[in-house]
This record gives structure tokens, C-alpha cells and sequence, in this order.
């Protein structure tokens, strides 16, 4: 077998000659090391080496060579060998040119003159792997298209037999699908069997083959009534059927994407002719209208009672112990986690916040430790929002000089697609040997379809009644005989239903008219659901529900009617006792609303809503919640000097009528203010950074507005600046027993007002980080301005200027050089400060007003005459 070949291109042969011996040292003779001294005679290797049938998995090229360049010469080897990976390693390429391979050649990495020989040997191990995995994912991919055409043969088989099944219990059907009740069926083995129509509405989706009953649980999301607790499998009243249980339960809830539907449920076991259990059925109905009712009145006492009580979670470093030293961005990536710094400090424990079963890593250190390195180490990992994906990790343990362990490092990479590649592999493999056992079931299916159904009927745990399409009865359940208080009478007309049964309208001695009974108007053609009928036995009232439907044939006509019917005595005294307290609770819910009210002039409505709170009586000192939102600080220019010129009264009316026409264009956008610091505003948003940005501009729009009423000379125009930063919030409550307040802590709010001052040291109106910036979804006049250090930041800060709110002849300005300003700040940070000076000088010349530019001119001109 022919080994694969690794080109290195580089116009200088002691380059070529250094990589030859680190690529020999790392690999030994695991790979063909190649070389070229330019691009024309490295095509034709290449070209030669994929014509001898070679594996060229890696081509190294430096930038700067005659004739054809690197990021040239690398666009031609991807359109000869474009799944070979290129590395381009030189210490002059450009920006251009990086963009370019990466956009033509699909750069895989760019390493810098001179390299690091562990960098170099990390960097092309992962690259290889990368090519050889990519290789063997596609080779599975036609692997399981392979099975997909195999089992597609079996299904067209079983489709014959299932057609069999279908006609013998088609009439099964019928009745199932006309009741109004939702009534499915487990096997023994716990699969579902049937679900219908009014299952699958109850549900949202109809029965889910082959899956477990743990599956079943979380498909179908089943809780506990009135909690957010999932409901325990075991307990489900289905699987209690299985047991051999009947159980009639009103504890289960079951959620789709958009609701929540209580439910009162029957089951009961089915028996085969030997006695074992081989099926359970439920039935179930929807009742939504009498839990809203005792969920009302629950609701209403926990608030009261509250008034009552309340009324004052790539290459890596890592410890021996579990903390991480270093991580690149793309580590940070794969665990989901917005930057390195992020990861490194949330996770401080990688065995327990990391690992799904944590005594992998114990494997990991075992292994490392017994052979000092370790490779294709695979585990389920948690990522930072919980969800779990698959990684594979190699890494090496690094000594100092005594021999001892200083730290582990390595690379990891995300294997969830191929990880589900295998598993999906194995899925299709066991459906195919289902197929087989089920072709066998079948027949045997066909000869039980006729008791099953006479079986299920008299399972249903609620009253069934059934006329032919003359009006004659001709069956009834033994539950509905219960009810009813007799069995089936088969000799009487339906004119007579009420006399037989003693069928009376509810609340009266009136019996009930026979051409209103449900089973009377099914026959014509309705679906009809009452509660307005109650049967009068010897030893009591019975108020019942009734649903009947007609049953059709295939010609349409109307063959049956069934009525489904249940006792409601317990319902009617649950809606008589939410009457009672109802009005209890009004006065109080009133006084609480108009107190709740007034605070909110203090403490934002918005506030308290983070908290999870709709009262202020409710809040407790320590509460806190943490949130992304965005931070807007708002300032006057020289505001002490303006008001060393107005009386205390003067500067309140001052201050006053500035904030109030500020905070419209706070709250109009969606935001809210947190507090007034003097003449200084902090507002927050909890939506989209838009809604910030969107609100500053507002804000100076209106201001340029106030000003054109301040033309006199004791009312100058005024100036203010706008700082916004995104990032994650705490807010809560803070203070002692006798007075607390509401708060917001974190970085992202300091780094806000830090960027708020900085629009006075550049003379611009507004400024957002980066934070801010790649969050917005819609576009706005903006420029890059500087990346800068701000007070109490190890990183440096990258702004941006928003002047969407400047005068029209500013702006169009502004847009006019753009480009010539920010090609000016690429220069002045890469050190071509004289190039950069040409290109602010001459954004100064279209636009003299531009401050930024004038700062960066005088930047320029000190750079130019300081020493070298």
C-alpha cells in the first residue's frame, strides 16, 4: 500500500530542508515528504503523484515566491486535488492574501515565519486526521444508502400483508375514530398500538413506532397535573393497565408546542385466552374547561395568600486537577461558549461541568499517564447551553525539567455527525431485522382482529351506547349499563329512550324530548355533545355528558350512532365552589394592581417581571436573575459649568425637562429606564441590540429638536454623548432589612459607561463596542473607530461610531469618506503611518469637521518624528 505523500513549496531550500526534518522527526516514515522550490514544479509533482495513483492529503506553501505565489499556486492545487488540505506558512502575506486562499483555495490554516516545531506538528497531525476522517464519512454515507434500498424492498413486502390487516379491521376503525373520547392502545411489550383522531389532536402527532416507553414519556410530554414535573413512565395510567391496573386518574397533563391539556383518563387491562395480559386501552377527554376552573381557583389563593404572608457552559492546556490553562476560539466554539476567556473561566472543574459521565476523564488520566500520550479518545461532552455532542481527543503530557507534570495539551474535535453516522447505521440494521419478525406477526394479527374489537369496546372505561341505523339498540358496555342503572333493552323504539332510561333535562322532573336525545340526532346526521340530560335511578340523580357521532358506510350512507356518556356529579360542584371564592378575591386583586402600579414609577415593571414577580410586595431582598441584554449611558457635556449659571430650582426644571423628552425614545424602542444618575441616564434593553441603537439615535434626534427651542443667549444648545455595550447582566435587590433597591452588576455595565466617556475624548455623539455590533440585524450609518483600553479591561475594546442622528451634511460627509478614513485606520494600525496621514488629510479636506480624523492626524504626525 502506497503511503501518503505531504508537498512542501518554498522558493528558499534551508526552508525546505527545516520542514523535511520536523515533519520526518514528528511522523518518521508514516508519510512521503515531497518538495518544491515553486509553484509551476509543485503542480507538476502533484499532477505526477495523483496520475501514480498517490494520496496527496497536505500541500505546505510559503506566499512570497517568483513568478506564481502562494496563494496563487494554492487555488490552482485545490482545482487539481481540491480535497487535499493547504497550509500557507510565511511571515509577508497580506490580508489579500489570506482572503484569497481562504475564499479560493479553502485554506485550512496560515501559520507565521518561523514556526514553533510543536505548533507545526499539532497543526498537521489535525489536518491529516481531518482529510482521513472526511474520506471515512463518505465512504458511510454510501454505505447506509446501501441499507436504505434494501429495507425499501422489505417495506413494499410487508405493505401487501398490511393491506390484509387493514380490511379486517377497517370496522374497528369505524368505531374508534367516530367516538369523541381520545382512546389509544399499548401491546404488551409497551409499543402503541392505535391512537385515534382524537388522540392525535389531544397529542399533536399520532402514534411513534419503535420506541420505548421511556421515549414515549418525553415524546409525548406527559407531566403531572398542575406541576413541571414529568410524569414517572411507571406512573403513566397506561403502564399501570400493563400491571393489570384499572385506574381512572384526573393527575396527568399533556403539553404540545403551544398548549397545555388536562386530562381524565381510564385504563384498563386486555386479556388473551389464557389470561395474560396483551393489551391495555385509555380513554381520555380533554378537560381543559374544569381545570381552568380549579386552576383559577388555586391561582386565586396562592395570590392571596402571598398578599396576606407578604405584605411588608480546538487546542488546548489543560491542569492535571481539572482547570484549563489555555484555549483557541474554536475549542470555544465546539463547547459553545462565546470566547476562550469565557471558557476558561466558567469552567473550573472539566471532569464534573464537562464530561457526561465523569469518570472518563479519570480514563483520560490513567491513560496519559501510563503512555505519556493519547489519541482518538472519544467522549460525550456537554456544551454551554446543555446540549450534548461527541468529541474526540488527542493530547500529550508536558514536563518541566525535573520530570514533573506541568500540563496536558492537545486538540479536540467535534465527532457528533459521525458519531450519529454509526448510530443511524445500527438504527437501520435492527429495523431490518424487525422487518423480518413482523412479516411473521402479521398473519397471525389477521385472526385476532375480529375479538379485539368486541374485546376493546367493553374496555372503554366509559359509557358506550350503540343504535343500528333504524333506531335499534343493539349494543351497550357494562359501564354504561352502570350508569344508566340497566342493561340493554333491544325491543324499544328511540321515541322511548327516556321513559326506558328515565332520561330527565337537568333540574327538572321534565322528561327528556326523544327528538332531542344524542342518539336520535347522530341518526341525522349530527355530532352532538350535551350536558343538559340527567337519568333519575331509584337510588339517585345522575347528571351525565353525552357525545354521539353517526358511523357511515362506504356509500356515505348511515349505518350506526354512537354516544359516549360519562357522570359529571363532581364537575358541577367543582364550578359551584369557584363561584364562591371568586368574589372573595376581587377587592384584593384590585388593591394590589393600583399599589403595584404606583411602585412601578420607582421600581420598572420590567424589573420585576426578570425577577419572575407581578407585585412588588412579592420582591425579597437577594433576589437576582441573569440576562443578555444591552446598556445604554447617556450624559450632558459640560453639565457642572452649566449649572454654576441656574438657581437649585433652575437646574431641577433644567434637568427635568431634558429627561422627559429623553425617556420616550427609551421606551419607545422597548427599553427601560434603570436609574438617573443627575443629569446622566442608564437604560436597558432586553431584546434585540437594535432596540438600543434605534433608542440612541431617537435620543439625539430629539435633542436636536430641543435644541432648536435653546437659540437664545443664556440657553446654549446642549451636547450629549451615548455609550452602549451588550453582554450579560445580573439584576436583582440589594440593601438590608429596612430598605433594599433594585440593581443591575456585571462588567458589560461598567464597560458601557467606559465607552460613554470615550465619546468626549473623540467628539462623536455615539459609540457601541463590538459586543453590540454583531448583534445588530439591521444596518445604520456606523464606522470603525479604534480599538482601544479602557479602564478596568485587559482586552482591548474595539468601537464603532453611530452618526445616523447627525445633520444631514455631517452624515452624507461621514458616508462620503468612509472607505478613505478606514483604509487610513488599516494602514495607521499595521505602522504605514505616512500612507495613513495622506488618507485623513484628505478625509479633513471633504470633511474639516471630522474630529476622529483630526485625532488621528495628530497620531500620525507624533509617530512620523519619533525616534525609531
Amino acid at each position: 500500500m502506497k503511503k501518503p505523500v505531504i508537498i512542501c513549496v518554498d522558493d528558499e531550500q534551508t526552508i525546505l530542508d527545516s520542514l523535511e526534518i520536523d515533519l520526518l522527526k514528528a511522523f518518521e516514515d508514516k508519510y512521503l515528504i515531497e518538495t518544491a522550490e515553486s509553484g509551476e514544479e509543485a503542480l507538476e509533482l502533484l499532477s505526477e503523484l495523483l496520475a501514480e495513483q498517490y494520496e496527496v492529503p497536505l500541500v505546505i506553501s510559503d506566499h512570497i515566491m517568483p513568478n506564481m505565489k502562494g496563494d496563487r499556486l494554492l487555488r490552482s492545487v485545490h482545482a487539481i486535488s481540491p480535497k487535499s488540505l493547504k497550509i500557507m506558512l510565511t511571515g509577508q502575506a497580506d490580508l489579500e492574501a489570506v482572503a484569497n486562499a481562504i475564499n479560493y483555495a479553502k485554506l485550512y490554516r496560515y501559520i507565521p515565519k518561523p514556526w514553533q516545531s510543536d505548533d507545526l506538528k499539532l497543526t498537521v497531525t489535525e489536518a491529516i486526521y481531518r482529510y482521513f476522517q472526511d474520506k471515512q464519512l463518505a465512504e458511510k454515507q454510501i454505505e447506509l444508502q446501501e441499507m436504505n434500498q434494501e429495507l425499501a424492498k422489505l417495506n413494499r413486502k410487508q405493505a401487501m400483508l398490511i393491506s390484509k390487516l387493514h380490511e379486517n379491521e377497517s370496522r374497528l376503525t369505524q368505531y374508534l375514530e367516530a367516538m369523541p373520547l381520545g382512546v389509544c392502545v399499548l401491546d404488551a411489550n409497551g409499543q402503541s398500538f392505535y391512537a385515534n383522531q382524537k388522540a392525535r389532536e389531544v397529542f399533536g402527532k399520532g402514534t411513534v413506532p419503535h420506541i420505548n416507553a421511556e421515549q414515549k414519556a418525553a415524546i409525548y410530554q406527559f407531566y403531572k397535573a398542575g406541576t413541571n414535573q414529568r410524569c414517572p413512565v411507571e406512573e403513566l395510567p397506561i403502564m399501570r393497565a400493563l400491571r393489570g391496573e384499572n385506574v381512572r386518574t384526573e393527575g396527568v397533563e399533556i403539553r404540545t408546542s403551544n398548549k397545555i391539556i388536562p386530562v381524565e383518563s381510564w385504563a384498563t387491562p386486555i386479556y388473551d385466552s389464557v389470561g395474560e395480559i396483551s393489551y391495555a386501552i385509555i380513554a381520555f377527554t380533554d378537560i381543559t374547561e374544569r381545570k381552568e376552573s380549579e386552576a383559577a381557583l388555586i391561582q386565586a389563593e396562592e395570590k392571596y395568600r402571598g398578599i396576606f404572608e407578604n405584605a411588608l457552559e480546538g487546542i488546548f492546556q489543560a491542569t492535571p486537577n481539572g482547570h484549563f490553562i489555555s484555549v483557541n476560539p474554536a475549542l470555544a466554539q465546539i463547547y459553545g461558549y462565546d470566547s476562550p476567556e469565557e471558557l476558561i473561566e466558567r469552567v473550573n472543574d472539566i471532569q464534573q461541568q464537562l464530561y457526561v459521565k465523569p469518570n472518563r476523564r479519570q480514563e483520560f488520566l490513567a491513560l496519559i499517564e501510563q503512555h505519556g500520550t493519547l489519541s482518538e479518545f472519544e467522549s460525550q461532552v456537554y456544551r454551554k447551553d446543555g446540549s450534548e455532542i461527541w468529541i474526540s481527543e488527542y493530547a500529550r503530557t508536558v514536563y518541566d525539567a525535573n520530570g514533573k507534570v506541568l500540563y496536558y495539551q492537545g486538540f479536540a474535535e467535534d465527532i457528533t455527525l459521525r458519531r450519529q453516522v454509526e448510530v443511524e447505521r445500527l438504527r437501520f440494521t435492527n429495523d431490518l431485522e424487525k422487518a423480518l419478525v413482523a412479516e411473521e406477526k402479521l398473519n397471525e394479527a389477521l385472526s385476532e382482529s375480529e375479538n379485539r374489537l368486541t374485546q376493546l369496546l367493553e374496555a372503554v372505561p366509559v359509557g358506550i351506547f350503540v343504535v343500528d341505523g333504524s333506531g335499534k339498540p343493539c349494543y351497550i358496555n357494562s359501564g354504561g349499563a352502570r350508569i344508566l342503572g340497566k342493561g340493554l333493552v333491544d325491543d324499544v323504539s328511540v321515541d322511548k329512550f327516556s321513559e326506558v332510561y328515565q332520561a330527565y333535562y337537568a333540574g327538572s322532573n321534565q322528561l327528556y324530548h326523544a327528538d332531542r336525545q344524542p342518539v336520535v340526532r347522530a341518526l341525522r346526521g349530527e355530532i352532538v355533545r350535551i350536558d343538559d340530560i340527567e337519568i333519575h335511578r331509584w337510588d339517585r340523580i345522575v347528571p351525565i355528558e353525552v357525545w354521539a357521532t353517526p358511523i357511515y358506510d362506504e356509500r356515505k350512507n348511515i349505518v350506526y350512532a354512537i354516544a359516549a356518556f360519562q357522570d359529571i356529579t363532581e364537575r358541577q360542584q367543582v364550578e359551584k365552589e369557584r363561584g364562591q371564592f371568586t368574589n372573595e378575591l376581587e377587592k384584593a386583586l384590585a388593591a394590589e394592581e393600583k399599589l403595584t402600579d404606583a411602585y412601578g414609577r420607582f421600581v420598572p415593571h420590567q424589573f420585576l417581571h426578570f425577577l419572575g414577580y407581578e407585585s412588588i410586595l412579592e420582591v425579597k431582598l437577594g433576589d437576582q436573575i441573569e440576562k443578555e441584554m444591552s446598556v445604554l449611558f447617556s450624559d450632558i457635556r459640560d453639565f457642572t459649568s452649566l449649572s454654576e449659571t441656574m438657581t437649585p430650582e433652575e437646574n431641577f426644571q433644567f434637568i427635568n425637562a431634558y429627561l422627559s423628552r429623553m425617556e420616550p425614545a427609551i421606551t419607545e424602542n422597548f427599553g427601560f429606564i434603570d436609574k438617573y444618575i443627575g443629569d446622566a441616564i442608564m437604560a436597558l434593553f432586553n431584546g434585540s441590540a437594535d432596540d438600543a441603537v434605534k433608542a440612541g439615535i431617537a435620543m439625539l434626534e430629539q435633542l436636536n429638536e430641543y435644541n432648536s427651542t435653546r437659540n437664545r443667549p443664556d440657553r446654549t444648545p446642549l451636547q450629549i454623548g451615548i455609550g452602549i455595550n451588550t453582554g450579560t447582566l445580573m439584576l436583582g435587590t440589594v440593601g438590608g432589612q429596612s430598605r433594599m433597591d433594585s440593581t443591575v452588576i456585571s462588567d458589560a455595565v461598567n464597560l458601557a459607561s467606559r465607552v460613554e466617556n470615550l465619546t468626549k475624548e473623540y467628539g462623536v455623539s455615539m459609540l457601541i463596542t463590538h459586543n453590540t455590533f454583531v448583534q445588530l440585524n439591521k444596518s445604520y450609518d456606523f464606522r470603525l473607530i479604534d480599538r482601544v483600553k479602557v479602564k478596568g479591561k485587559s482586552r482591548m475594546v474595539t468601537v464603532y461610531e453611530v452618526f445616523a442622528a447627525d445633520t444631514l451634511e455631517l452624515r452624507q460627509k461621514k458616508l462620503e469618506t468612509k472607505t478613505m478614513f478606514e483604509q487610513g485606520l488599516v494602514l495607521y494600525n499595521i505602522n504605514r503611518f505616512v500612507e495613513a496621514k495622506k488618507l485623513f488629510s484628505a478625509c479633513l479636506q471633504i470633511n474639516p469637521g471630522d474630529n476622529v480624523a483630526k485625532i488621528y492626524m495628530q497620531r500620525c504626525l507624533k509617530q512620523a518624528i519619533a525616534p525609531a
